[in-house]
C-alpha cells in the first residue's frame, strides 16, 4: 500500500511539472520565444508526468497536430503505464 501512495503522488507532481512545461511551451511558440525541446517534455511525460501533460495539450491545444510527437508521447505513456503495473504487481 506504501508504494501505491508513493507512486500516486509522484504522478501528481510529475503531471503537475508536466502541465506547467507544456503551458510554458504554448506561451513561448505564441510569443517567439525560446522553446522547451520535445524531448525534455517527453522526459518529463516518461517520468510519471504523462496525465498532466494530455489533460494541458488536450485544454490549450499544444502539440496535437503533429503526428510524430503524438506518436512518441502515446509510446511514452504506454511506457510509463506498464512501468507502473510492474512496479505494483
Amino acid at each position: 500500500m506504501i508504494k501505491f501512495s508513493i507512486i500516486v503522488v509522484w504522478i501528481f507532481l510529475a503531471s503537475t511539472v508536466t502541465a506547467v512545461m507544456v503551458w510554458w511551451d504554448k506561451r513561448a511558440a505564441q510569443n517567439d520565444r525560446q522553446r522547451i525541446p520535445e524531448r525534455h517534455l517527453l522526459l518529463a511525460s516518461l517520468l510519471g508526468g504523462w496525465p498532466g501533460h494530455l489533460a494541458m495539450s488536450r485544454q490549450i491545444r499544444h502539440k496535437t497536430a503533429k503526428s510524430r510527437y503524438r506518436i512518441a508521447f502515446t509510446a511514452v505513456a504506454i511506457i510509463n503505464v506498464l512501468l507502473v503495473w510492474f512496479v505494483l504487481w
